[in-house]
């Protein structure tokens, strides 16, 4: 009786630690860049007939994860077949998931915009291709992650996205020109609750700010504290529809090759 018990709570602490993060689903968000950057326009450039694939992860696979992680390396990737680059990208995606650590964003950041995205674009159709324009369709829905109230900025693209956090929906609009410029805008276009709503972004930071707090962010045009969580800027207001949150990164984190 007893193994049968910590069994069942072991089980649900599995489910509901996996259940905490959640990645936004790319049939709720809309991209609209008009480059290769979009990510979905590109990807079915290469394969009409592709469709998003979410991906999970459970509590339970986290240190045989971070164990596979150890054993590659992504700066190999970034220059190793597509099929490597593809794997390391959902293995630095589920790991996200687990462990809401930024160094894994950077990772499916840089595999995105560099030999994922090289390899989709590629004149002929091959495997290699579609293996990279999949991973890309996945991409769109790793760009948001929630958790409760709290949503992840994982990777700046253009793009709208509908969210549904536990105090209300919401629609947020990402609006930059990364990665050839700076300037990056989280605008909360719409809500459920027109009186505001209790939210805490977790907005990933450049590599080079990881440990200190020197990048100002702005909300309404005003310079707004923030701590720093595992690469991760955090603010937690009541915000209300038309508040914005923006700022300038340092420099252009990557350059479409």
């Amino acid at each position: 009786m007893r193994k049968i018990l910590s069994l069942l709570i072991f089980l649900g602490l599995t489910l509901s630690a996996s259940a905490q993060w959640q990645y936004v689903s790319a049939d709720s968000i809309m991209t609209w860049d008009n480059d290769v950057a979009n990510l979905r326009t590109t990807a079915l450039k290469a394969h009409s007939q592709l469709r998003s694939q979410a991906i999970k992860a459970q509590v339970s696979q986290l240190d045989a994860l971070q164990t596979a992680w150890r054993k590659g390396d992504t700066d190999a990737a970034l220059s190793a077949s597509t099929f490597d680059a593809a794997n390391r990208f959902t293995l630095a995606a589920r790991l996200l998931m687990l462990t809401a650590d930024a160094q894994y964003a950077l990772s499916m950041e840089q595999l995105i915009y560099g030999p994922l995205l090289q390899a989709a674009t590629t004149p002929d159709l091959s495997a290699e291709k579609i293996t990279a324009a999949q991973a890309l369709m996945n991409a769109v829905g790793t760009m948001l992650g929630t958790k409760g109230d709290t949503v992840y900025v994982n990777f700046y693209a253009n793009a709208t996205s509908m969210l549904q956090l536990p105090t209300g929906a919401l629609q947020l609009d990402l609006i930059t020109a990364m990665p050839f410029h700076e300037r990056v805008k989280l605008r909360l276009a719409r809500m459920e609750n027109t009186q505001g709503m209790n939210i805490t972004f977790c907005i990933r930071l450049p590599e080079g700010a990881w440990n200190d707090k020197t990048l100002p962010i702005y909300c309404n045009g005003h310079e707004t504290p923030y701590r720093v969580e595992q690469g991760y800027a955090v603010i937690t207001s009541t915000w209300r529809p038309g508040f914005e949150i923006y700022f300038d990164l340092p420099q252009p984190l990557l350059e479409i090759r």
